[in-house]
């Protein structure tokens, strides 16, 4: 039985795979006199494994969460560095 964490690695190599197969095509492009068809052909399929792998991934990191009460636009919740003026919306501090 695949698990998520397995999925995910799959993914990954398969990213890694589809990676190794591009810096082998690069520079040698359909049309170019470098062309070679089946280091091509090993890339498409590298990036068809790379598609169907982040389609079963895709399953495993969908999270969904919903937030408790959705954040004020000005004034609260900012850092320090970057609070609004009280004319803006900002609270007034004592200083």
């Amino acid at each position: 039985m695949d698990t998520g964490l397995t999925q995910l690695e799959d993914y990954a190599t398969a990213l890694a795979r589809e990676r190794a197969a591009w810096e082998a095509v690069r520079g040698k492009l359909p049309g170019s006199l470098a062309f070679d068809q089946e280091r091509w052909q090993c890339w498409r399929r590298a990036v068809d494994e790379a598609d169907k792998a982040a389609a079963k991934a895709r399953t495993t990191i969908a999270v969904v969460t919903k937030p408790t009460q959705r954040p004020p636009l000005f004034g609260r919740g900012w850092p320090q560095a970057v609070r609004l003026p009280p004319i803006l919306g900002g609270s007034k501090r004592a200083g």
